[in-house]
């Protein structure tokens, strides 16, 4: 289990844990993500919450949230960007699969990726200017945002063999790591809001619902890019979601 968890932490995060086995044997722990989520807001919120004893609130927030990206290698934003660029092409799946793989990241990719980051800053600001916690905000929305990728793999086909494929096939084979994985996501929700908390399970549930369809409109299933961006939109609307509750 030890092992299982540090190659979710070295597939998900820059931490030097390594990664000693295969892709597939990450797939088969997919349901730790949440918990790995859960670690590295939790290591951004205190980040900024000892950010804050020395420099003004905004800078602070601006720093804590560059931090969990920092955190996650910009590797989910990096999904946002390519599914971006395929989002406002208009032709063909294969042709919109063809841009996935494309290096290069155009104005569909810049704009998606500006207005989640941007947003995202601004509600971090808001919020830890409100006297929100930022260990609450970053530990729910990236824990929730995990799960949004679990979910995906979990009710989505893949669009092409890849790393997308390794997850979903893993996911169709053990069933029961959805569940698990939700449940480890309320866990961590409650423990940190209380039963109110449970109401932001709705967010990473209708997003993870909401890419599927859109992605298998666009490329004919999901794929890496998918969960990289499903990751960001979720972590955002949570964020959004915690600021209008003012947990």
């Amino acid at each position: 289990m030890l092992k299982a968890l540090f190659n979710n932490v070295g597939f998900l995060s820059i931490l030097p844990v390594g990664m000693a086995r295969s892709l597939e044997d990450v797939a088969k722990h997919m349901y730790l993500f949440p918990i790995v989520g859960a670690a590295l807001g939790l290591i951004a919120g205190l980040v900024l919450t000892f950010m804050q004893t020395g420099l003004p609130t905004s800078v602070a927030a601006v720093l804590g949230f560059f931090t969990l990206l920092i955190l996650t290698g910009f590797h989910h934003l990096d999904g946002l960007l390519d599914l971006g660029d395929a989002l406002i092409y208009r032709g063909t799946p294969a042709r919109r699969r063809e841009i996935l793989h494309d290096t290069a990241t155009g104005v569909g990719g810049f704009g998606a990726g500006l207005f989640i980051t941007l947003t995202g800053v601004f509600a971090t600001i808001e919020y830890i200017g409100l006297g929100g916690s930022a260990v609450l905000l970053f530990t729910a929305s990236e824990t929730a945002a995990k799960l949004a990728m679990v979910l995906c793999a979990a009710i989505g086909q893949p669009a092409f063999e890849g790393t997308g494929s390794i997850f979903t096939s893993a996911l169709k084979k053990s069933r029961w790591q959805a569940p698990g994985s939700t449940l480890i996501t309320a866990g961590v929700l409650l423990l940190l809001a209380g039963p109110i908390g449970l109401l932001l399970l709705a967010v990473p549930v209708a997003t993870a619902l909401f890419f599927v369809y859109l992605s298998n409109r666009l490329i004919g299933g999901v794929s890496g890019d998918v969960f990289g961006a499903v990751n960001e939109v979720t972590r955002l609307l949570v964020m959004l979601v915690i600021l209008w509750m003012r947990l």
